[in-house]
């Protein structure tokens, strides 16, 4: 069994700059402290497939506000940034385009592994959307892109937003458990409207009509501190949360 974990990190909603896990990183490294497991992080940025889009239409949209509302301006440019990677996710070239730029980072990170390396996935926000429907379409044979489902030991998800883009779909299926040792963790806060509870939500488990996933548990936290464990805010204050770290610590 090799000694090597992956760490596979997708960031969520909104823009995005290069090293924007560390805080993670270092948490986790923190957590394991000594250990004869080599950890390998890896951090995929896809941010820029949609930012493109966003500032091109951006300065439009907000001047359906006056110059002088500030807080209207504000609201909108984080709706624009916020909700249009999600937006243009969903429509096929985007879906397309993100899943083939996952492909290619998920083959620079496989090299630094060994062929039985597990791997371990956090992700926030709309990541785990990206990640899942990613697993979701490997396992249905759809995509014969760089594979992963062999070697995945978990799935930690904070702020997942799966439920609130999936809304209108009439059914809703979860990937099929990938390996015998794999779980789902899910973090979400209570005050984070842009973050929701997983477990319950999937009607079943792909491959298993009828049969809801049993591999899914949430973890109510609350990230922020006092000044922004309360609202909205808290949505961008998970990677610094010490219990997702450890989570992921006790399954290295």
């Amino acid at each position: 069994m090799s000694n090597k974990v992956g760490i596979l990190i997708l960031h969520g909603i909104g823009k995005q700059k290069t090293n924007y896990s560390s805080d993670l990183q270092k948490g986790i490294l923190k957590s394991i402290g000594n250990t004869d497991k080599q950890v390998i992080f890896h951090e995929v940025l896809y941010s820029q497939l949609f930012d493109d889009y966003a500032r091109k239409r951006s300065q439009y949209l907000m001047d359906s506000s006056h110059p002088l509302q500030l807080v209207e301006r504000f609201i909108r440019y984080m709706l624009i940034y916020f909700f249009s990677d999600a937006t243009s996710y969903k429509d096929k070239n985007g879906y397309n385009a993100t899943h083939e730029y996952l492909s290619s980072e998920l083959a620079v990170f496989k090299q630094k592994l060994d062929a039985d390396s597990p791997i371990i996935v956090a992700t926030h926000s709309m990541g785990a959307m990206v990640i899942s429907d990613y697993v979701y379409d490997e396992q249905k044979g759809m995509t014969g892109k760089t594979a992963i489902a062999k070697n995945l030991r978990a799935f930690i998800t904070f702020a997942c937003n799966i439920p609130l883009f999936e809304m209108g779909h009439n059914k809703t299926v979860s990937i099929e458990k990938p390996t015998d040792e794999f779980i789902w963790q899910n973090f979400f806060s209570p005050f984070d409207v842009l973050g929701y509870k997983v477990d319950g939500y999937y009607d079943e488990e792909y491959n298993h009509a009828g049969n809801r996933p049993q591999f899914i548990k949430d973890f109510k936290i609350f990230p922020g501190g006092l000044l922004k464990s309360w609202n909205v805010l808290s949505h961008t204050c998970y990677w610094e949360y010490k219990d997702i770290h450890d989570a992921i610590g006790r399954i290295i």
